[in-house]
Protein backbone atom coordinates (compact mmCIF):
# COMPACT_ATOMS: atom_id res chain seq x y z
CA UNK A 1 0.00 0.00 0.00
CA UNK A 2 0.77 3.58 -0.80
CA UNK A 3 1.80 6.14 1.64
CA UNK A 4 -1.29 8.12 -0.08
CA UNK A 5 -3.58 5.12 -0.26
CA UNK A 6 -2.58 4.06 3.58
CA UNK A 7 -3.42 8.01 4.52
CA UNK A 8 -6.77 8.23 2.49
CA UNK A 9 -7.95 5.01 4.37
CA UNK A 10 -6.80 6.51 7.87
CA UNK A 11 -8.84 9.64 7.48
CA UNK A 12 -11.79 7.36 5.89
CA UNK A 13 -11.95 5.19 9.09
CA UNK A 14 -11.07 8.69 10.95
CA UNK A 15 -14.57 10.20 9.61
CA UNK A 16 -16.47 6.96 10.91
CA UNK A 17 -18.72 7.09 13.50
CA UNK A 18 -17.89 5.52 16.84
CA UNK A 19 -18.83 2.01 17.49
CA UNK A 20 -18.01 -1.46 15.49
CA UNK A 21 -18.43 -0.92 12.31
CA UNK A 22 -15.67 1.52 12.75
CA UNK A 23 -13.85 -0.86 15.04
CA UNK A 24 -13.67 -4.00 12.20
CA UNK A 25 -12.28 -1.40 10.02
CA UNK A 26 -9.78 0.15 11.98
CA UNK A 27 -8.53 -3.41 12.80
CA UNK A 28 -8.37 -4.27 8.87
CA UNK A 29 -6.30 -1.53 8.31
CA UNK A 30 -4.24 -1.56 10.99
CA UNK A 31 -3.31 -5.48 10.58
CA UNK A 32 -3.12 -4.07 6.46
CA UNK A 33 -0.62 -1.45 6.91
CA UNK A 34 1.30 -4.09 9.53
CA UNK A 35 1.72 -7.13 7.04
CA UNK A 36 2.08 -4.96 3.76
CA UNK A 37 3.35 -1.84 5.04
CA UNK A 38 3.48 1.78 4.47
CA UNK A 39 5.79 0.99 7.96
CA UNK A 40 5.35 4.77 8.35
CA UNK A 41 1.82 4.67 8.93
CA UNK A 42 2.25 1.98 11.62
CA UNK A 43 1.82 3.85 14.80
CA UNK A 44 -0.84 6.22 13.17
CA UNK A 45 -2.30 3.17 12.33
CA UNK A 46 -2.56 1.73 15.71
CA UNK A 47 -2.95 4.83 17.68
CA UNK A 48 -6.29 5.54 15.50
CA UNK A 49 -7.50 1.88 16.22
CA UNK A 50 -6.99 2.30 20.21
CA UNK A 51 -9.23 5.45 19.37
CA UNK A 52 -11.90 3.28 18.22
CA UNK A 53 -11.66 0.67 20.62
CA UNK A 54 -11.68 3.44 23.51
CA UNK A 55 -14.90 4.60 22.17
CA UNK A 56 -16.64 1.38 21.52
CA UNK A 57 -18.17 -1.47 23.68
CA UNK A 58 -14.91 -3.45 22.77
CA UNK A 59 -12.69 -0.50 25.21
CA UNK A 60 -11.19 -4.02 26.94
CA UNK A 61 -9.30 -4.15 23.90
CA UNK A 62 -7.42 -0.84 23.83
CA UNK A 63 -5.52 -2.06 27.01
CA UNK A 64 -3.55 -4.76 24.91
CA UNK A 65 -3.28 -3.15 21.66
CA UNK A 66 -1.61 0.05 24.25
CA UNK A 67 0.65 -2.60 25.30
CA UNK A 68 1.89 -3.34 21.84
CA UNK A 69 2.01 0.03 20.52
CA UNK A 70 4.73 0.79 23.64
CA UNK A 71 6.43 -1.84 22.69
CA UNK A 72 6.55 -0.14 19.67
CA UNK A 73 7.54 2.95 20.98
CA UNK A 74 10.28 1.51 22.74
CA UNK A 75 11.45 -0.42 19.80
CA UNK A 76 11.14 1.69 16.68
CA UNK A 77 10.57 5.34 18.07
CA UNK A 78 11.65 6.59 14.52
CA UNK A 79 8.05 5.54 13.27
CA UNK A 80 6.11 8.23 15.61
CA UNK A 81 6.20 11.35 13.83
CA UNK A 82 5.62 14.54 16.33
CA UNK A 83 1.65 14.10 15.81
CA UNK A 84 1.69 10.42 16.72
CA UNK A 85 4.18 11.32 19.44
CA UNK A 86 1.44 13.75 20.89
CA UNK A 87 -1.34 11.42 20.16
CA UNK A 88 0.56 8.20 21.72
CA UNK A 89 0.83 10.05 25.40
CA UNK A 90 -3.25 11.21 25.17
CA UNK A 91 -4.52 8.01 24.11
CA UNK A 92 -2.55 6.11 27.17
CA UNK A 93 -4.35 8.88 29.42
CA UNK A 94 -7.80 7.54 28.08
CA UNK A 95 -6.86 3.67 28.56
CA UNK A 96 -5.58 4.32 31.84
CA UNK A 97 -8.67 5.85 32.92
CA UNK A 98 -10.95 3.28 31.82
CA UNK A 99 -9.26 0.79 33.85
CA UNK A 100 -11.31 1.01 36.95
CA UNK A 101 -14.61 0.90 34.66
CA UNK A 102 -13.61 -2.14 33.06
CA UNK A 103 -13.82 -5.27 35.15
CA UNK A 104 -11.81 -7.58 33.06
CA UNK A 105 -8.48 -6.00 34.15
CA UNK A 106 -7.08 -6.65 37.54
CA UNK A 107 -5.92 -4.25 40.25
CA UNK A 108 -2.21 -5.17 40.10
CA UNK A 109 -2.42 -4.72 35.84
CA UNK A 110 -3.85 -1.23 36.55
CA UNK A 111 -0.96 -0.65 39.13
CA UNK A 112 1.47 -1.81 37.03
CA UNK A 113 -0.07 0.75 34.05
CA UNK A 114 -0.12 3.61 36.63
CA UNK A 115 3.38 3.16 37.28
CA UNK A 116 4.99 3.15 33.60
CA UNK A 117 2.48 5.84 32.75
CA UNK A 118 4.02 7.99 35.77
CA UNK A 119 7.37 7.10 34.55
CA UNK A 120 6.81 7.46 30.62
CA UNK A 121 5.31 10.79 31.46
CA UNK A 122 8.08 12.33 33.42
CA UNK A 123 10.92 10.70 31.09
CA UNK A 124 8.98 12.81 28.35
CA UNK A 125 9.25 15.75 30.38
CA UNK A 126 5.26 15.86 30.54
CA UNK A 127 3.41 17.32 33.33
CA UNK A 128 1.56 14.78 35.26
CA UNK A 129 -1.88 16.12 36.09
CA UNK A 130 -3.33 13.72 33.41
CA UNK A 131 -1.67 11.05 35.63
CA UNK A 132 -2.75 11.99 38.91
CA UNK A 133 -6.46 12.76 37.85
CA UNK A 134 -6.18 9.26 36.49
CA UNK A 135 -5.06 7.94 39.95
CA UNK A 136 -7.20 9.69 42.01
CA UNK A 137 -10.52 8.61 39.79
CA UNK A 138 -8.98 5.05 39.88
CA UNK A 139 -8.85 5.34 44.18
CA UNK A 140 -12.50 7.05 43.95
CA UNK A 141 -14.13 4.58 42.37
CA UNK A 142 -12.35 0.73 43.76
CA UNK A 143 -12.69 2.39 47.59
CA UNK A 144 -8.90 3.02 48.27
CA UNK A 145 -8.03 4.00 51.75
CA UNK A 146 -5.82 6.63 50.59
CA UNK A 147 -8.11 8.48 48.15
CA UNK A 148 -8.45 11.84 49.27
CA UNK A 149 -4.17 11.89 49.75
CA UNK A 150 -4.52 10.98 45.69
CA UNK A 151 -6.99 13.84 45.13
CA UNK A 152 -4.74 16.37 47.10
CA UNK A 153 -1.67 15.11 44.89
CA UNK A 154 -3.64 15.82 41.51
CA UNK A 155 -5.26 19.29 42.84
CA UNK A 156 -1.79 20.44 43.49
CA UNK A 157 -0.22 19.33 40.00
CA UNK A 158 -0.28 22.51 37.59
CA UNK A 159 -2.28 21.46 34.44
CA UNK A 160 -0.78 20.91 31.38
CA UNK A 161 -1.55 19.56 27.73
CA UNK A 162 -2.78 16.18 28.98
CA UNK A 163 -4.83 17.81 31.85
CA UNK A 164 -8.60 17.01 32.06
CA UNK A 165 -10.41 19.93 30.25
CA UNK A 166 -11.06 23.00 32.37
CA UNK A 167 -15.26 22.23 32.52
CA UNK A 168 -14.38 18.52 33.92
CA UNK A 169 -12.29 18.74 36.69
CA UNK A 170 -15.08 21.32 38.85
CA UNK A 171 -17.39 18.53 37.65
CA UNK A 172 -15.47 15.57 38.66
CA UNK A 173 -15.06 17.00 42.09
CA UNK A 174 -18.33 17.40 42.57
CA UNK A 175 -19.43 14.19 41.63
CA UNK A 176 -16.70 12.48 44.19
CA UNK A 177 -17.54 15.06 46.87
CA UNK A 178 -21.49 14.20 46.18
CA UNK A 179 -21.21 10.67 46.44
CA UNK A 180 -19.24 10.86 49.45
CA UNK A 181 -21.97 13.48 51.35
CA UNK A 182 -20.02 16.19 51.67
CA UNK A 183 -22.83 18.35 50.41
CA UNK A 184 -21.36 22.26 51.36
CA UNK A 185 -18.08 21.39 49.41
CA UNK A 186 -19.85 20.65 46.98
CA UNK A 187 -22.30 23.88 46.94
CA UNK A 188 -19.08 25.79 47.02
CA UNK A 189 -17.99 24.69 44.01
CA UNK A 190 -21.04 26.19 42.26
CA UNK A 191 -19.37 29.43 40.52
CA UNK A 192 -17.16 27.01 38.78
CA UNK A 193 -19.85 24.12 37.48
CA UNK A 194 -20.71 26.24 34.46
CA UNK A 195 -18.16 24.70 31.67
CA UNK A 196 -19.18 23.18 28.80
CA UNK A 197 -17.80 20.03 27.29
CA UNK A 198 -19.27 16.37 25.97
CA UNK A 199 -20.11 15.68 29.66
CA UNK A 200 -20.54 19.32 31.50
CA UNK A 201 -22.36 21.43 32.86
CA UNK A 202 -24.50 18.09 33.12
CA UNK A 203 -22.42 16.22 35.78
CA UNK A 204 -21.54 19.05 37.92
CA UNK A 205 -25.29 20.87 37.80
CA UNK A 206 -26.57 17.28 38.64
CA UNK A 207 -24.47 16.80 41.43
CA UNK A 208 -24.71 20.42 42.54
CA UNK A 209 -29.15 19.48 42.28
CA UNK A 210 -28.81 16.50 44.33
CA UNK A 211 -26.49 18.79 47.41
CA UNK A 212 -28.75 21.37 47.31
CA UNK A 213 -32.26 18.59 48.09
CA UNK A 214 -30.05 16.77 50.92
CA UNK A 215 -29.78 20.28 52.62
CA UNK A 216 -33.51 21.07 52.13
CA UNK A 217 -32.90 23.99 49.49
CA UNK A 218 -35.32 23.01 47.06
CA UNK A 219 -35.33 25.90 45.43
CA UNK A 220 -31.64 25.72 44.14
CA UNK A 221 -32.09 22.29 43.58
CA UNK A 222 -34.87 22.47 41.08
CA UNK A 223 -32.55 25.61 39.07
CA UNK A 224 -29.70 23.16 39.18
CA UNK A 225 -31.36 20.50 38.00
CA UNK A 226 -33.41 22.18 35.40
CA UNK A 227 -29.66 23.18 34.10
CA UNK A 228 -28.32 19.85 33.84
CA UNK A 229 -31.15 19.14 31.84
CA UNK A 230 -30.92 21.10 29.61
CA UNK A 231 -27.47 20.40 28.36
CA UNK A 232 -27.70 17.20 28.54
CA UNK A 233 -26.67 15.32 25.38
CA UNK A 234 -26.12 12.03 25.16
CA UNK A 235 -24.06 10.79 22.25
CA UNK A 236 -25.54 7.33 22.60
CA UNK A 237 -28.66 6.17 24.54
CA UNK A 238 -26.81 4.89 27.61
CA UNK A 239 -24.25 7.85 27.94
CA UNK A 240 -24.01 10.22 31.06
CA UNK A 241 -25.45 7.49 32.85
CA UNK A 242 -24.43 8.44 36.46
CA UNK A 243 -25.72 12.13 36.40
CA UNK A 244 -28.69 10.55 34.53
CA UNK A 245 -28.95 8.33 37.84
CA UNK A 246 -29.07 11.08 40.31
CA UNK A 247 -30.92 13.37 38.35
CA UNK A 248 -33.69 10.39 38.81
CA UNK A 249 -32.93 10.36 42.53
CA UNK A 250 -33.78 13.99 42.67
CA UNK A 251 -36.90 13.39 41.36
CA UNK A 252 -38.02 10.65 43.23
CA UNK A 253 -36.81 12.25 46.61
CA UNK A 254 -38.59 15.34 45.79
CA UNK A 255 -42.08 13.36 45.50
CA UNK A 256 -41.98 13.45 41.79
CA UNK A 257 -42.50 10.02 41.39
CA UNK A 258 -44.01 9.81 38.11
CA UNK A 259 -42.05 12.75 36.47
CA UNK A 260 -39.59 9.73 37.34
CA UNK A 261 -41.76 7.00 35.77
CA UNK A 262 -41.94 8.87 32.76
CA UNK A 263 -38.16 9.28 32.55
CA UNK A 264 -37.74 5.60 33.17
CA UNK A 265 -40.25 4.60 30.61
CA UNK A 266 -38.89 7.20 27.89
CA UNK A 267 -35.19 8.08 27.33
CA UNK A 268 -33.67 6.65 31.06
CA UNK A 269 -35.70 3.47 30.59
CA UNK A 270 -32.26 1.46 28.37
CA UNK A 271 -30.10 2.08 31.80
CA UNK A 272 -31.79 -0.45 33.59
CA UNK A 273 -30.59 -2.86 31.13
CA UNK A 274 -26.90 -1.25 30.74
CA UNK A 275 -24.59 1.44 30.66
CA UNK A 276 -21.94 2.10 28.75
CA UNK A 277 -19.58 0.14 31.44
CA UNK A 278 -20.21 -1.94 33.92
CA UNK A 279 -18.88 1.29 36.86
CA UNK A 280 -21.62 3.79 34.96
CA UNK A 281 -24.34 1.32 35.02
CA UNK A 282 -23.46 0.53 39.37
CA UNK A 283 -22.94 4.55 39.91
CA UNK A 284 -27.01 4.86 37.93
CA UNK A 285 -28.24 1.59 40.02
CA UNK A 286 -27.32 3.10 43.41
CA UNK A 287 -28.89 6.19 42.45
CA UNK A 288 -31.98 5.33 41.50
CA UNK A 289 -31.85 2.55 44.48
CA UNK A 290 -31.87 5.68 46.74
CA UNK A 291 -34.73 7.04 45.11
CA UNK A 292 -36.61 4.69 45.13
CA UNK A 293 -36.08 3.58 48.60
CA UNK A 294 -36.44 6.93 49.84
CA UNK A 295 -40.32 6.46 48.45
CA UNK A 296 -40.74 2.27 48.87
CA UNK A 297 -43.17 2.93 51.89
CA UNK A 298 -45.54 5.39 50.64
CA UNK A 299 -45.31 4.32 46.70
CA UNK A 300 -44.49 0.64 47.04
CA UNK A 301 -47.81 0.09 45.35
CA UNK A 302 -47.82 2.29 42.70
CA UNK A 303 -48.38 0.92 39.09
CA UNK A 304 -44.86 1.49 36.97
CA UNK A 305 -45.68 1.31 33.80
CA UNK A 306 -42.69 -0.33 32.52
CA UNK A 307 -42.92 -3.07 29.77
CA UNK A 308 -39.20 -3.64 29.33
CA UNK A 309 -39.12 -5.64 32.51
CA UNK A 310 -40.93 -7.36 35.10
CA UNK A 311 -41.56 -5.03 37.54
CA UNK A 312 -45.29 -3.68 37.48
CA UNK A 313 -44.90 -1.70 40.80
CA UNK A 314 -42.76 0.38 42.58
CA UNK A 315 -41.66 -2.38 45.58
CA UNK A 316 -41.07 -4.67 42.12
CA UNK A 317 -38.69 -2.30 40.65
CA UNK A 318 -37.07 -1.84 43.74
CA UNK A 319 -36.55 -5.37 44.21
CA UNK A 320 -35.27 -5.48 40.89
CA UNK A 321 -32.98 -2.75 40.63
CA UNK A 322 -31.17 -4.10 44.45
CA UNK A 323 -30.51 -7.74 42.15
CA UNK A 324 -28.73 -5.66 39.89
CA UNK A 325 -27.07 -3.86 42.61
CA UNK A 326 -26.34 -6.83 44.17
CA UNK A 327 -24.33 -8.63 41.30
CA UNK A 328 -22.18 -5.23 40.49
CA UNK A 329 -21.10 -5.08 43.62
CA UNK A 330 -20.58 -8.19 44.35
CA UNK A 331 -17.71 -8.25 41.78
CA UNK A 332 -16.43 -4.87 41.86
CA UNK A 333 -15.76 -5.50 45.55
CA UNK A 334 -14.35 -9.04 44.82
CA UNK A 335 -12.25 -6.57 42.21
CA UNK A 336 -10.89 -4.06 44.40
CA UNK A 337 -11.05 -5.95 47.76
CA UNK A 338 -12.90 -3.94 49.96
CA UNK A 339 -16.76 -3.81 50.85
CA UNK A 340 -17.38 0.05 49.15
CA UNK A 341 -20.38 -0.97 47.08
CA UNK A 342 -21.61 -3.16 49.47
CA UNK A 343 -21.60 -0.03 52.10
CA UNK A 344 -23.51 2.17 49.35
CA UNK A 345 -25.53 -0.08 48.50
CA UNK A 346 -26.68 -0.18 52.36
CA UNK A 347 -26.64 3.58 52.32
CA UNK A 348 -29.03 3.16 49.08
CA UNK A 349 -31.51 0.81 51.01
CA UNK A 350 -31.36 3.24 53.85
CA UNK A 351 -32.42 6.46 51.86
CA UNK A 352 -35.03 9.11 53.18
CA UNK A 353 -37.17 11.76 51.19
CA UNK A 354 -35.82 15.17 50.70
CA UNK A 355 -37.13 18.27 50.47
CA UNK A 356 -40.79 18.13 48.36
CA UNK A 357 -41.02 20.04 45.13
CA UNK A 358 -43.90 20.62 43.30
CA UNK A 359 -44.68 18.24 40.53
CA UNK A 360 -47.35 20.31 38.71
CA UNK A 361 -47.10 20.57 35.43
CA UNK A 362 -45.03 23.27 33.45
CA UNK A 363 -46.81 24.89 30.43
CA UNK A 364 -44.43 24.91 27.56
CA UNK A 365 -43.97 28.71 27.04
CA UNK A 366 -46.98 30.03 24.16
CA UNK A 367 -45.31 31.84 21.22
CA UNK A 368 -47.99 34.15 20.58
CA UNK A 369 -47.10 35.36 17.23
CA UNK A 370 -45.19 34.73 14.00
CA UNK A 371 -41.41 35.83 14.99
CA UNK A 372 -40.38 38.23 11.93
CA UNK A 373 -37.35 39.32 10.88
CA UNK A 374 -38.45 42.88 12.24
CA UNK A 375 -38.40 41.18 15.69
CA UNK A 376 -34.32 40.38 14.78
CA UNK A 377 -35.40 36.51 16.03
CA UNK A 378 -35.92 34.20 12.72
CA UNK A 379 -34.75 36.54 9.65
CA UNK A 380 -35.32 35.45 5.81
CA UNK A 381 -35.53 31.58 5.87
CA UNK A 382 -34.96 31.79 2.18
CA UNK A 383 -32.37 33.79 2.17
CA UNK A 384 -29.48 31.85 3.46
CA UNK A 385 -26.11 32.12 2.59
CA UNK A 386 -24.58 29.05 3.75
CA UNK A 387 -21.44 28.50 3.87
CA UNK A 388 -19.59 25.73 3.28
CA UNK A 389 -20.53 22.01 4.62
CA UNK A 390 -19.21 20.07 7.32
CA UNK A 391 -15.67 19.79 6.66
CA UNK A 392 -15.40 17.23 9.52
CA UNK A 393 -12.81 17.47 12.35
CA UNK A 394 -11.54 14.31 14.25
CA UNK A 395 -13.46 15.13 17.18
CA UNK A 396 -12.77 13.14 20.02
CA UNK A 397 -15.02 11.79 23.48
CA UNK A 398 -13.83 12.33 26.61
CA UNK A 399 -12.44 8.21 28.06
CA UNK A 400 -15.50 7.90 30.26
CA UNK A 401 -17.75 6.99 27.17
CA UNK A 402 -15.75 3.92 26.48
CA UNK A 403 -17.92 0.31 26.63
CA UNK A 404 -16.98 -3.11 28.25
CA UNK A 405 -18.32 -5.73 26.55
CA UNK A 406 -18.98 -8.33 29.55
CA UNK A 407 -21.66 -7.00 31.25
CA UNK A 408 -24.90 -9.38 31.57
CA UNK A 409 -26.59 -7.48 28.73
CA UNK A 410 -24.97 -6.39 25.35
CA UNK A 411 -25.73 -3.10 23.90
CA UNK A 412 -27.36 -5.34 21.26
CA UNK A 413 -29.38 -6.42 23.48
CA UNK A 414 -29.79 -3.10 25.51
CA UNK A 415 -31.25 -1.70 21.93
CA UNK A 416 -33.59 -4.55 21.74
CA UNK A 417 -36.48 -2.84 23.70
CA UNK A 418 -36.12 0.75 21.97
CA UNK A 419 -36.15 -0.94 18.22
CA UNK A 420 -39.73 -1.52 19.07
CA UNK A 421 -40.29 1.72 19.11
CA UNK A 422 -39.44 2.28 15.44
CA UNK A 423 -42.44 4.53 13.42
CA UNK A 424 -42.33 7.08 11.06
CA UNK A 425 -40.87 10.65 11.60
CA UNK A 426 -44.04 13.15 12.72
CA UNK A 427 -44.42 16.70 14.04
CA UNK A 428 -46.44 15.06 17.00
CA UNK A 429 -43.35 13.02 17.89
CA UNK A 430 -41.14 15.39 17.67
CA UNK A 431 -43.54 17.35 20.30
CA UNK A 432 -43.70 14.03 22.76
CA UNK A 433 -40.20 13.73 22.66
CA UNK A 434 -38.96 17.69 23.71
CA UNK A 435 -41.96 17.14 26.39
CA UNK A 436 -39.34 13.85 28.17
CA UNK A 437 -36.69 16.54 27.81
CA UNK A 438 -39.17 18.75 29.94
CA UNK A 439 -38.61 21.48 26.92
CA UNK A 440 -40.85 24.17 26.94
CA UNK A 441 -41.62 25.02 23.02
CA UNK A 442 -44.41 26.90 20.83
CA UNK A 443 -45.49 26.99 17.11
CA UNK A 444 -45.15 29.58 15.04
CA UNK A 445 -47.82 30.51 11.98
CA UNK A 446 -46.76 27.09 9.75
CA UNK A 447 -47.41 25.10 12.87
CA UNK A 448 -43.39 24.53 13.17
CA UNK A 449 -42.04 23.87 16.77
CA UNK A 450 -39.66 26.56 17.86
CA UNK A 451 -38.21 26.79 21.32
CA UNK A 452 -35.68 29.03 22.80
CA UNK A 453 -32.28 28.05 24.30
CA UNK A 454 -30.21 30.87 25.96
CA UNK A 455 -32.35 33.28 24.37
CA UNK A 456 -30.86 31.28 20.91
CA UNK A 457 -34.26 30.79 18.75
CA UNK A 458 -34.70 26.83 17.62
CA UNK A 459 -37.02 25.71 15.02
CA UNK A 460 -37.69 22.11 14.92
CA UNK A 461 -39.77 20.51 11.54
CA UNK A 462 -40.89 17.63 9.37
CA UNK A 463 -39.86 18.08 5.60
CA UNK A 464 -38.98 16.29 2.60
CA UNK A 465 -41.13 14.79 -0.04
CA UNK A 466 -42.46 12.00 2.15
CA UNK A 467 -41.72 14.04 5.16
CA UNK A 468 -39.44 11.95 6.32
CA UNK A 469 -36.86 14.60 6.81
CA UNK A 470 -36.05 16.09 10.28
CA UNK A 471 -35.03 19.50 10.49
CA UNK A 472 -33.36 21.60 13.00
CA UNK A 473 -32.83 24.85 12.59
CA UNK A 474 -30.99 27.47 15.00
CA UNK A 475 -30.25 31.70 15.02
CA UNK A 476 -27.80 33.28 17.58
CA UNK A 477 -29.49 35.48 19.43
CA UNK A 478 -27.24 38.33 18.16
CA UNK A 479 -26.48 39.97 15.16
CA UNK A 480 -23.77 41.78 12.93
CA UNK A 481 -23.46 44.51 10.94
CA UNK A 482 -23.33 44.15 7.35
CA UNK A 483 -19.27 45.30 6.72
CA UNK A 484 -18.43 42.20 9.09
CA UNK A 485 -19.82 39.52 6.98
CA UNK A 486 -16.58 38.45 6.07
CA UNK A 487 -15.65 37.85 9.99
CA UNK A 488 -18.77 35.61 10.57
CA UNK A 489 -18.05 33.18 7.44
CA UNK A 490 -14.68 32.86 9.02
CA UNK A 491 -15.89 32.31 12.35
CA UNK A 492 -17.95 29.70 10.86
CA UNK A 493 -16.23 27.89 8.53
CA UNK A 494 -13.48 27.73 11.16
CA UNK A 495 -15.79 26.01 13.22
CA UNK A 496 -17.01 23.53 10.16
CA UNK A 497 -13.57 22.97 9.82
CA UNK A 498 -13.23 21.24 13.76
CA UNK A 499 -16.69 20.19 14.38
CA UNK A 500 -18.86 17.23 12.82
CA UNK A 501 -21.88 19.22 13.58
CA UNK A 502 -24.10 21.21 13.68
CA UNK A 503 -23.29 23.13 10.31
CA UNK A 504 -22.75 26.69 11.13
CA UNK A 505 -23.63 28.94 8.22
CA UNK A 506 -24.15 32.80 7.61
CA UNK A 507 -27.16 34.73 5.60
CA UNK A 508 -28.44 38.20 5.73
CA UNK A 509 -31.82 39.79 7.69
CA UNK A 510 -34.39 42.25 5.48
CA UNK A 511 -32.16 45.35 7.35
CA UNK A 512 -29.21 43.63 5.77
CA UNK A 513 -27.57 42.54 9.21
CA UNK A 514 -25.77 39.45 9.44
CA UNK A 515 -26.98 36.28 11.24
CA UNK A 516 -25.29 33.64 12.26
CA UNK A 517 -27.48 30.21 12.23
CA UNK A 518 -26.71 26.51 12.12
CA UNK A 519 -28.70 23.27 11.10
CA UNK A 520 -29.00 19.80 11.67
CA UNK A 521 -31.25 17.59 9.17
CA UNK A 522 -31.54 13.73 9.28
CA UNK A 523 -33.09 11.91 6.33
CA UNK A 524 -35.57 9.31 8.47
CA UNK A 525 -36.54 7.37 5.39
CA UNK A 526 -36.69 3.94 7.01
CA UNK A 527 -38.24 5.52 10.55
CA UNK A 528 -36.78 6.46 13.88
CA UNK A 529 -36.70 5.28 17.26
CA UNK A 530 -37.07 7.54 20.28
CA UNK A 531 -33.67 7.24 21.34
CA UNK A 532 -32.46 8.03 18.50
CA UNK A 533 -35.08 10.98 17.76
CA UNK A 534 -34.04 12.26 21.45
CA UNK A 535 -30.85 11.98 20.63
CA UNK A 536 -30.85 13.75 17.16
CA UNK A 537 -32.74 16.69 19.08
CA UNK A 538 -30.34 17.05 21.91
CA UNK A 539 -27.44 16.68 19.91
CA UNK A 540 -28.59 19.55 17.76
CA UNK A 541 -29.62 21.79 20.38
CA UNK A 542 -26.53 21.08 22.70
CA UNK A 543 -23.94 21.12 19.71
CA UNK A 544 -25.64 24.41 18.57
CA UNK A 545 -25.74 26.55 21.92
CA UNK A 546 -22.02 25.24 21.91
CA UNK A 547 -21.67 27.32 18.78
CA UNK A 548 -23.18 30.27 19.73
CA UNK A 549 -21.23 30.36 23.02
CA UNK A 550 -18.42 29.94 20.91
CA UNK A 551 -19.10 33.39 18.28
CA UNK A 552 -20.08 35.22 21.60
CA UNK A 553 -16.67 35.00 22.42
CA UNK A 554 -15.29 35.59 19.11
CA UNK A 555 -17.71 38.83 18.88
CA UNK A 556 -17.77 40.29 22.50
CA UNK A 557 -20.05 43.24 22.41
CA UNK A 558 -22.56 41.60 20.06
CA UNK A 559 -25.01 40.44 22.29
CA UNK A 560 -24.68 43.32 24.77
CA UNK A 561 -26.04 45.35 22.03
CA UNK A 562 -28.74 43.58 20.69
CA UNK A 563 -30.13 43.56 24.06
CA UNK A 564 -30.12 47.43 23.77
CA UNK A 565 -31.64 47.54 20.63
CA UNK A 566 -34.53 44.95 21.99
CA UNK A 567 -34.88 47.24 25.05
CA UNK A 568 -35.06 50.57 22.88
CA UNK A 569 -37.31 48.86 20.67
CA UNK A 570 -39.86 47.79 23.75
CA UNK A 571 -39.61 51.24 25.23
CA UNK A 572 -40.76 52.75 21.92
CA UNK A 573 -43.57 50.25 21.52
CA UNK A 574 -45.01 51.55 24.99
CA UNK A 575 -45.05 54.73 24.08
Amino acid sequence: MSPNDARRELKAVSRMPYGLARVAEAEKLARRIETEGPESMLAEAQLDLIEAYTFSEESPKAFLTMAQVLRLWDERPELFDETDRSNLFMVFRWVTSDLVDTLQISRPQAMAAFDDMQRRFRHAGHGLSGVFSNRFRYAWHAGDADTEAHLAEWLATPRDDYSDCKACEPGIRAEYLCEHGRYDEVVALQSQLNGSCNVEPTRGQAALSLAYLMLGNADEAEAARQRAMRRMTPKFPTHLAAPRGQLLEILLRSGRVEQALRRLRTADGVLLAGADTPLAHIRFLLNLLAGLSAVLASQGATPTGLTTIDAPTIADLHRHVHGLVQDLARRFDERNGNTYYARRMAAALAAKPGCPISDAPRAPAPVSAPITPSDRTDGDRDASDRVATDRAGRARADASSAQDPIMTATPQTRMAADAKTLGKLSTDRIRRTLESMEVKFGEDEDGDIVALFDDHYFLFRVSGKNDDVLRIDGRWRAWLPADRRMDAIEAANEWNDNHLFPRAGVSSDNDGDTILRVDRMADLEFGVTDAQLRNELSVAISTGVEYFEFVEDRFPGAVEAAEAWRAARRAAQAN
